[in-house]
């Protein structure tokens, strides 16, 4: 059984390697947070042609060794969640990591866009807000047209028009109140 498993992860990093252009170079990644040394991987990772990413046999070495499936990691300055699977989704930073799975649910971001994904890093709520809350009790805040504004070392999300979206990304309350209009709405 053991000399299967290890053929079984040879022809995996042999295929992972095949599918790796020779010209592209190789992005570091790092998996938050820092355990070990072996978090850090100088070779991790490469662009393909269509400019998805190809991870290298070490990258899931370490997933494995982390014993978390997805787990987070940066790659070229973009904080991800990283399956076995070898699937990765830019995912919204959140209190010094990656956002939190709420409900199943954590933030991801697409063209400065929120949606949300599930832990099997599928797309099931496509990111068309400009800021969304974690969900609580099967519904997110969203917001269309909000902005940042700093505050002390973090950011305020500030104006635009809210609502309420429940896990399928269909609208529950219409996104077309100010934020503290839709707080007295949702007050019990």
């Amino acid at each position: 059984m053991r000399d299967v498993r290890g053929l079984l992860l040879f022809l995996a990093g042999a295929l992972a390697c095949a599918a790796v252009p020779a010209n592209d170079e190789w992005i570091e990644c790092t998996f938050f947070p820092v355990f070990e040394d072996r978090d850090v991987i100088p070779h991790c990772a490469r662009r393909d042609a269509g400019g998805g990413l190809v991870f290298a046999p070490t990258a899931f070495e370490v997933l494995a060794a982390r014993g978390e499936d997805p787990a987070p990691v940066t790659i070229a300055g973009t904080l991800y969640y990283l399956s076995a699977a070898g699937v990765a989704v830019p995912v919204l930073p959140f209190d010094n990591g990656a956002d939190y799975f709420v409900e199943g649910l954590a933030r991801t971001l697409r063209d400065g866009k929120v949606g949300f994904i599930d832990r099997e890093l599928n797309v099931v709520v496509p990111p068309r807000w400009d800021f969304a809350f974690p969900f609580e009790n099967g519904t997110a805040v969203v917001c269309d047209g909000c902005t940042f504004r700093p505050v002390g070392g973090h950011r305020e999300v500030v104006g635009g028009r809210w609502g309420v979206i429940d896990a399928r990304g269909d609208i529950v309350v219409p996104v077309v109140h100010t934020r503290e209009t839709l707080d007295t709405l949702r007050a019990p």
